[in-house]
């Protein structure tokens, strides 16, 4: 089992509105098996809402949610599918809110990546692993999450203390988009500026982020930080929520060589287990050296204790 980002899967015709979850071809259920996939969409009409369970890029069965559970999760029951995906048609999306983040990311001191991106753990883990696979770092402070919906236009920029330097951004204005089907059919949107002049160092100066939403609930955000940011490893996936985003109960027949969700875990817990012993063992061996000899010591002086009193007694 996954759970991951394909567009490619999505028809042109609706817009995705969680991952997309993938058993693999082999798995049987013996009976209908409950399934809940997080949405990023808030305030979801069900009768919208069609699960598009996939075969191959052409050819798919539709299947009807069940219910919408208060955190947004979309239920339904299957028995066998592959790659299964909930969408809603671009003729009914109308101003659907959805959920999103907002992230500036800082590459080679002189790079600012502006993501815009789904609101959800399988996105979020898509998002940082693809950043820290670049070498971005985040910049150092929260940001809210922000509901978007179709004709919202958001504004970004960055504003810097120039300096003897005139250090500036190619982008004075920074960056608008529109929020319509191209950007909605797209779970990470990214914008980027450039700081100029290059420099191999750069002096210490404040930065200024804002980011403004027009619309009909209009909204703000502004964050100023300290530049250069200094340098933190960004963390890696967790490995205990194996599934992120999806929940599924009921009686499932796997091929357990392939689609045990609990293998990584069981892995590290092994290799966890074996390194111990290991441990134990070299420790013992250090140790197995010293106690024959202090055994040889203590038969040598019970053998002459003996053989000195056995004499004394003749």
């Amino acid at each position: 089992m996954s759970v991951g980002i394909d567009n490619s899967l999505c028809p042109e015709e609706y817009i995705g509105i969680t991952p997309v979850f993938d058993i693999s071809a082999d798995s049987e259920f013996l009976e209908d098996t409950i399934v809940q996939i997080q949405s990023w969409c808030v305030g979801l009409d069900e009768d919208k809402i069609d699960i598009l369970h996939f075969s191959s890029k052409t050819d798919w069965n539709i299947i009807k949610p069940d219910r919408i559970t208060e955190d947004n999760s979309i239920e339904f029951r299957c028995r066998e599918f592959s790659p299964v995906l909930a969408v809603i048609r671009w003729a009914l999306f109308g101003t659907q809110e959805l959920l999103m983040e907002h992230r500036l990311y800082i590459l080679n001191k002189n790079q600012f990546h502006l993501a815009f991106f789904t609101c959800g753990e399988t996105v979020q883990n898509n998002v940082r692993h693809y950043y820290k696979d670049l070498g971005a770092q985040l910049a150092p402070f929260p940001l809210p999450q922000i509901l978007l919906q179709t004709g919202d236009r958001v504004r970004m920029k960055l504003q810097i203390d120039r300096g003897p330097e005139n250090l500036h951004f190619n982008f004075p204005d920074g960056h608008a988009f529109l929020v319509d089907k191209k950007f909605l059919r797209k779970q990470r949107n990214e914008y980027t500026i450039h700081l100029f002049p290059v420099l191999e160092e750069y002096p210490q100066r404040n930065i200024r982020y804002e980011m403004v939403k027009d619309g009909n609930e209009p909204e703000n955000c502004n964050r100023d930080f300290d530049f250069p940011v200094e340098r933190i490893d960004m963390p890696g996936q967790r490995i205990a929520n194996f599934l992120g985003d999806v929940h599924v109960a009921g009686n499932m027949l796997v091929n357990e060589q392939e689609n045990n969700l609990q293998q990584p875990l069981q892995d590290a817990q092994i290799e966890q287990r074996e390194a111990e012993q290991q441990r134990d063992a070299d420790e013992n061996g250090d140790r197995e050296p010293e106690l024959i000899f202090q055994i040889a010591i203590f038969l040598f002086v019970a053998v002459f204790l003996s053989a000195y009193f056995a004499r004394r007694h003749t």
